[in-house]
């Protein structure tokens, strides 16, 4: 599955990020793990299908990135 650079990556131009989002997907068709840090869930909704939610150097959850960027956005909400 492909996606737009310009969705994936606010670095460099449309083309710059565009060869970025394909090396990551190649990474990621090979089976290799690749390490995120990142808040933005729309992203890591794409480019994971795991997440580890760590607050304070303390797991809070790990699980498929779906319920951990729901339960992250949810605790978010409600403290807002």
């Amino acid at each position: 599955m492909m996606w737009k650079g310009d969705y994936l990556l606010a670095v460099g131009d449309q083309r710059f990020s565009a060869k970025c989002t394909e090396k990551i997907f190649e990474i990621r068709n090979q089976g290799r793990t690749i390490l995120c840090v990142l808040h933005v869930s729309p992203t890591l909704q794409l480019l994971c299908e795991r997440a580890l939610w760590l607050d304070h150097g303390q797991l809070v959850m790990d699980g498929p990135i779906r319920e951990v960027a729901a339960a992250y956005e949810g605790r978010l909400t409600r403290q807002g």
